[in-house]
């Protein structure tokens, strides 16, 4: 599986836009880190938004969630300062997310039920994303 079936980022201004598909193991979950790190100290500046498309996304082992726990910790003392999440539509997969993103005190967290409302509340926040349509691009 190629990381353009996974997953698609972009960091444009001060917004990392990710959109993040399929079942990943930990091997897909380090290649996504590893590219969105890149993104976060090349393109981001100090304080920086996360909109992330989580729609059609699942881990499926223990370790992938332990890695992407730990990568989403850094990002937050690397500036992440609001997070808008598209929610998937499974009661499960929701409640697992926000019990995911309950320990991140200090940073803006949305719960998202489209694109539309997610942008939205990005530009409520003063940070400028047109949409994943627009700017998104496959990350080979």
């Amino acid at each position: 599986m190629n990381n353009s079936e996974c997953y698609v980022i972009d960091a444009h201004d001060n917004v990392l836009a990710v959109k993040l598909m399929r079942s990943w193991d930990l091997g897909i979950t380090e290649q996504f880190c590893s590219a969105a790190n890149k993104n976060v100290s090349f393109t981001l500046q100090h304080k920086w938004a996360l909109i992330a498309d989580i729609t059609h996304w699942c881990l499926t082992t223990e370790s992938a969630c332990d890695f992407i726990f730990d990568h989403h910790k850094t990002c937050i003392r690397q500036g992440l300062s609001h997070q808008v999440l598209i929610m998937p539509k499974s009661a499960l997969k929701r409640w697992r997310i926000k019990a995911f993103v309950s320990s991140d005190y200090g940073i803006k967290t949305y719960f998202a039920e489209n694109e539309r409302d997610a942008v939205n509340w990005l530009r409520a926040k003063g940070f400028h994303f047109s949409g994943f349509s627009t700017q998104l691009a496959v990350f080979h």
